[in-house]
């Protein structure tokens, strides 16, 4: 079991008064832990030469950090019978494979650190002059506070540590490296991190050990993919395993994300998530963000239409503020963002317009998100995900077979989604020949749907244009009720004529700078940046183009006349 070793050395001629109180509350953080079987401590509370030899010796093989406080000096560390010498202390600790960190919390320890980094230690955090007692049991008492309660890893945990010891003490953080400066005032006492460049990504990363335990992965999803499979679709007759059928069922935009979380590793070396990990963590509240962005897009997306129809709608004011701040929003932010409260606004004016929404379930499905027991679900995914990129991986791995539970519960109240489909309309052909009275219009369209063989064109006949390079959502049971979902969702392919498809979702519009950004659903790691191409005269002469974004113009239009006619202002005019 992975091992904490901290030792305590007290000196009866010149007593530290705080020792015992560092001790006791060094303890104290991270006893919690303890109990929870996340690593083993050793608490050394009167360390001779005799028991650190003894105990880094039993621990050869677990230790993952020591810590000593005490008298110190430049090359040695003061023990309760007589000073143990660096260079030996050394050589014990470099014979721990496993062993991270090493903390010397006594004075002008830090000639010290060249010794242990050239011995292969990772880290060192030490000091390079002289330190008060109450400054320094402040300080080792915050850092195992924001290591063991916060779950910080190391870099952060110093820098936390450091502002609590401010408050007893002047401290002025030393740049980090081998190099101790010598002129500094040695009235002042310092801490100093210290690694070798090799290890430069472990003091970002690092953190105290976890113990997480061993939970049924992909349970809940699994259920409820076979409950919504039971309720829905059992009597259509389609062949294939019900999580399977699901999964093709429903919108592109909700399933690929589940299909992430249920995909089984292999030996690809690609990134999975079907393990607690802090990535599936992420993804499945991706998957949550994603059911909601597809609900809002598409009643901004009939608002839209409504408004094309000629319906005047009286409550639409009031949700251009709302639109204003959710479309230019920091970038930055999005992963995190939630348009649940969005959804609301929208769905009190669809209410209020009396216009029955496109998803005639969706009232419905709303209140029965304000039964408690489905708001405690819908409350932690909005929490989670407002913190998301913040929780410590150890925290983000342990929850996520919580947040797999509550993803659930959103997923089967919101299951009537999967009477719908997405598709890509990428091109039109006029059909018009002169035995026929009236053109039909040939499309080339991908279905945007789960299955294993990569996503081609296929032709669809009908007697009057969709619109091109669209991405459209219809009803299983009536294809004629459709609603084209651009620019909110794009096909980034469709504009360049790549049989493929590319589904991705905006993410947000920077004003100042008038570039769009989009995310792709099945990659939303990958966030293309829309913006118009500035072309040199001669650049024209030659007929080149703006590059692969070269569609800028089209979005754009397609985003000012939806301000324009859902709004009454222009793009640039919100």
């Amino acid at each position: 079991m992975h091992t904490l070793l901290l030792a305590f050395a007290n000196s009866e001629t010149d007593p530290l008064s705080s020792l015992r109180e560092e001790d006791d509350k060094v303890h104290i953080a991270l006893s919690e832990r303890v109990a929870r079987n996340d690593f083993r401590l050793v608490r050394e509370q009167y360390a001779t030469r005799d028991k650190l030899v003894t105990l880094l010796q039993q621990y050869q093989q677990d230790l993952c950090l020591f810590w000593y406080s005490g008298h110190a000096g430049r090359d040695r560390l003061e023990t309760e019978d007589g000073a143990a010498r660096s260079d030996g202390l050394a050589a014990l600790l470099a014979s721990c494979p496993n062993l991270k960190l090493v903390g010397l919390n006594g004075c002008s320890t830090a000639d010290q650190v060249e010794t242990l980094l050239n011995r292969g230690i990772p880290i060192v955090i030490a000091t390079s002059a002289p330190v008060g007692d109450q400054v320094a049991m402040q300080f080792s008492a915050a850092f195992f506070n924001e290591l063991s309660k916060n779950h910080r890893p190391v870099r952060e945990a110093f820098d936390k540590a450091l502002d609590a010891a401010r408050v007893y003490g002047c401290i002025e953080v030393v740049s980090r490296g081998l190099d101790i400066d010598d002129s500094l005032d040695s009235n002042t006492p310092i801490w100093a991190l210290r690694y070798s460049e090799k290890n430069a990504d472990l003091v970002d990363n690092w953190r105290l050990p976890e113990n997480v335990p061993s939970i049924p992965v992909n349970e809940y999803l699994n259920n409820v993919l076979s409950l919504l499979y039971e309720e829905q679709l059992k009597d259509t007759g389609q062949e294939g395993a019900p999580t399977d059928i699901m999964l093709k069922r429903l919108p592109f935009t909700i399933s690929e994300p589940i299909r992430k979380l249920l995909a089984p590793r292999d030996n690809s070396g690609q990134l999975f998530y079907d393990q607690p990990s802090p990535d599936r963590f992420r993804m499945l509240l991706y998957a949550y963000q994603c059911l909601v962005n597809l609900l809002v897009f598409t009643l901004m997306s009939q608002l839209w239409r409504e408004k094309v129809m000629g319906r005047q709608l009286e409550d639409i004011r009031s949700f251009t503020d709302d639109f204003r701040g959710w479309l230019f929003a920091d970038l930055r932010e999005e992963s995190r963002r939630s348009l649940w409260l969005l959804l609301k606004k929208l769905a009190a004016i669809f209410e209020a317009e009396q216009i029955p929404p496109f998803f005639q379930a969706l009232p419905q499905a709303l209140a029965r998100m304000e039964d408690p027991d489905n708001k405690i679900s819908l409350d932690f995914l909005e929490n989670q995900l407002a913190i998301g990129n913040t929780v410590p991986p150890p925290r983000a791995t342990a929850l996520c077979d919580e947040t797999e539970q509550h993803l659930a519960v959103l997923l089967y109240n919101f299951g009537f989604l999967a009477n719908y489909s997405l598709m890509s309309v990428k091109d039109i052909s006029v059909l018009n020949y002169m035995h026929t009275p009236a053109p039909d219009y040939e499309h080339k369209i991908v279905k945007l749907q789960q299955q294993m063989t990569s996503l081609e064109e296929r032709p669809e006949y009908a007697d009057s244009p969709l619109k091109t390079a669209a991405v459209l959502l219809r009803c299983y049971n009536n294809t004629d009720d459709k609603l084209y979902l651009s620019p909110f969702f794009i096909d980034e392919n469709a504009y360049t004529r790549t049989p493929k498809a590319n589904l991705r979702y905006i993410a947000a519009f920077d004003k100042t700078n008038r570039y769009f950004h989009f995310r792709q659903v099945s990659k939303p790691e990958d966030l293309l940046r829309i913006e118009k191409k500035q072309i040199n005269p001669l650049a024209k002469i030659r007929g080149e183009t703006g590059g692969e974004n070269d569609y800028y113009p089209l979005i754009y239009g397609q985003f000012s006349a939806y301000c324009e006619q859902v709004f009454g202002k222009k793009l640039d005019e919100l």
